[in-house]
């Protein structure tokens, strides 16, 4: 249902964002996560990244 989509998630980088973020890569959404640290946004980048999403952030 997600496959190809592409969703902003803001304050993708922990807590809840982070879930939905997961929860979407791994259902082939395309992403563009934003948060307020480049160390954590690098991070969860790498993270989303593994489920086979196209990750920017």
């Amino acid at each position: 249902m997600l496959k190809g989509k592409n969703i902003l998630i803001i304050g993708g980088t922990s807590g809840f964002g982070m879930k939905v973020a997961m929860l979407a890569a791994q259902k082939g959404a395309n992403l563009l996560i934003i948060g307020r640290h480049k160390e954590k946004l690098d991070s969860a980048k790498e993270r989303l990244q593994k489920c086979g999403s196209m990750v920017e952030g």
